[in-house]
């Protein structure tokens, strides 16, 4: 297992971070000012392991392309969500590394609302250019075809996926002084005969946190009742308190205070065991046949040359894997995917989620 350190804020700085989403965002640099900045074209990037790769990465040369992208112009990063937050966090710090593999400037601009449809949305209707990109959820795009709560015409076709950055599993938490039930099968064993409450920011498809509580109701026969709030802060702080009795989130939302003694994560959602959380174990080794995760990434609109798209991939993937100890400070763990493997990360994961409410690829709300 890795070695990390690990600095994370409290549960009253989250509320107060997710609480900056409600509003749009001036764009920045990839380092967060207003001024734009680009690195020396000296610096490599991190993981390289022999000299010629080293070389290789230090020459932004290398990513030029027939037409001469990139230019001088700034490349305009869109963040589909408010500053502050995990998915902010994670994009500036390999926008960061971007910059010195690129020798070109990255501006950061946050767009949130509309479950992140505005930004993307946004992205949709800029050039093709290779000049704007932007940060890519699956399968929360794939999703928006068949959510008839927020139904979108715009799907996965219409982007050029670059690559998946990071992954962010889900995990199950209960009170340390709950005597109900200490590990996952005394939770579903009184939540048979008992309800039992939970959060999450909302109730559907495009939602992943209460996924989790659905999939125990419908496999086990639990009475888990979910409970609409603002953001996974809000509902972290709810549990906190103890207004809650479990909670349904990611690793991330759950690791500023596990040390607290408030609570105890008895599971995790992936498909092995988390680097941030080596002795907690997966819900697939205590007999439960779940998996739960979002991969957050990057793409282009659909029509950036190839030649563009491929140069790009590259350089992100570098960057991406430069910037893997500050991402796994920030609560997420850093998981490189390209190409065909990338399509069939995002069909896998959509088809877990569609599953899970009784659909298949079939029965799309929006066919275009």
């Amino acid at each position: 297992m890795r070695k990390y350190a690990a600095v994370f804020m409290s549960i009253a700085m989250t509320a107060s971070l997710a609480a900056c989403g409600g509003s749009s965002q001036p764009a920045t640099s990839a380092a967060g000012s207003t001024t734009a900045e680009t690195t020396a074209a000296g610096d490599t990037a991190a993981g390289d392991t022999t000299a010629a790769a080293a070389a290789d990465a230090s020459d932004p040369s290398q990513y030029k392309t027939a037409s001469g992208w990139p230019t001088a112009n700034n490349i305009t990063l869109i963040v589909p969500a408010g500053a502050g937050g995990t998915l902010d966090l994670c994009a500036r710090v390999v926008a960061t590394e971007l910059e010195k593999e690129l020798g070109a400037t990255v501006v950061v601009e946050n767009v949130p609302g509309g479950g992140m449809w505005v930004g993307w949305k946004q992205t949709l209707a800029s050039e093709p250019d290779g000049y704007t990109f932007c940060v890519y959820n699956v399968p929360a795009v794939a999703v928006g075809n068949y959510n008839e709560a927020n139904p979108q015409e715009a799907g996965p076709s219409d982007f050029a996926k670059l690559c998946n950055d990071t992954v962010d599993y889900g995990a199950l938490a209960i009170r340390a002084d709950d005597s109900r039930f200490s590990d996952v099968d005394s939770f579903v064993e009184y939540a048979k005969e008992n309800e039992v409450l939970t959060s999450a920011g909302s109730i559907g498809l495009s939602n992943a946190d209460s996924l989790g509580a659905l999939w125990f109701n419908n496999n086990y026969g639990t009475q888990i009742t979910v409970l609409t709030v603002d953001s996974s802060a809000d509902g972290m702080a709810r549990f906190y308190a103890g207004d809650t009795d479990v909670f349904f989130g990611s690793i991330g939302d759950l690791l500023g205070e596990k040390d607290s003694g408030v609570y105890k994560i008895i599971a995790t959602f992936g498909p092995e065991r988390s680097d941030l959380l080596p002795d907690v174990p997966t819900l697939r080794e205590l007999g439960y046949d779940y998996e739960s995760y979002v991969g957050r990434g990057f793409a282009f609109p659909a029509g950036v040359d190839q030649e563009i798209v491929d140069n790009m991939t590259k350089a992100l993937s570098r960057a991406c894997e430069a910037a893997e100890n500050k991402v796994l400070d920030l609560g997420c763990e850093t998981r490189v995917v390209t190409g065909n493997e990338y399509d069939q990360m995002e069909q896998d994961l959509l088809e877990r989620r569609l599953a899970i409410y009784g659909l298949t690829t079939e029965d799309k709300v929006v066919n275009k």
